[in-house]
């Protein structure tokens, strides 16, 4: 079985325990809490990543009420919000919407807000295109 990934919800726990215990307990110690709290192991390697500075901001953040992994916004938030809620209302109406429709609704989109007025107009890669519907948790169908 494929290792799961580590939630942000799971990682502040762990960086929570770890931080709070007097004297900080050994890594075999922290995983098998780990293990008793979320019912699956818990590597080394991950354990160790967890414990890094970069992940400091979970220490000081309100208690993380969603199943993230990473929290990452496109460049052109007003235009994405926008777009996903076109393709939404199309299908809706049951239509199906193509990635270069996407693309060249983005270009449409972008002429048009006032926002982006003056700046030339993205590329919208098949990149970019990818990115939009992982975040948007648009899947692709044939």
């Amino acid at each position: 079985m494929p290792p799961k990934a580590i939630s942000d919800v799971e990682r502040q726990a762990l960086r929570a325990y770890y931080f709070s215990q007097k004297p900080q307990p050994k890594q075999k110690d922290i995983i098998a809490w780990f293990e008793q709290q979320y019912g699956r192991k818990l590597g080394q390697a991950t354990l160790s990543n967890s414990l890094k500075d970069c992940y400091k901001y979970l220490d000081n953040a309100p208690a993380a009420s969603s199943i993230s992994f990473r929290q990452r916004s496109g460049k052109w938030e007003l235009l994405e919000k926008i777009l996903f809620s076109w393709q939404q209302q199309l299908e809706a109406r049951g239509q199906l919407v193509s990635s270069e429709v996407l693309q060249a609704k983005a270009k449409d989109l972008w002429v048009i807000l006032p926002e982006y007025a003056g700046k030339p107009i993205p590329e919208f890669s098949p990149g970019w295109l990818g990115g939009f519907k992982k975040r948007f948790g648009i899947k692709q169908y044939t």
